[in-house]
């Protein structure tokens, strides 16, 4: 069965992303996470990473998501983000 865009867009708003806020939530609260990112910031990395492969390279992504989780991991002196996490507006903007 094959789902629309739309459809396809509808899941991650109402299933993936609940579920993301949450991730987020905990690991804010257990200091695992940095304090400025956002569930929108994780979900649109995650959509990312998961896109980066190749016929040559099937796992490729596996090397980014080791970079991104060391990048998300909290850390003393941290410098802050550039800019805001993206709104419901600049996600669906992103994903026209």
């Amino acid at each position: 069965m094959t789902i629309s865009e739309d459809q396809h867009q509808a899941v991650g708003r109402e299933q993936l992303g609940p579920r993301i806020e949450r991730i987020v939530e905990r690991a804010h609260r257990e200091g695992a996470l940095r304090t400025d990112i956002s569930a929108p910031d994780l979900g649109l990395l995650i959509m990312t990473v998961s896109s980066l492969s190749t016929p040559s390279a099937p796992e490729l992504w596996r090397r980014y998501l080791a970079l991104a989780l060391d990048a998300l991991r909290a850390r003393p002196d941290q410098p802050t983000l550039p800019g805001r996490p993206p709104d419901e507006q600049d996600l669906q903007d992103l994903l026209r």
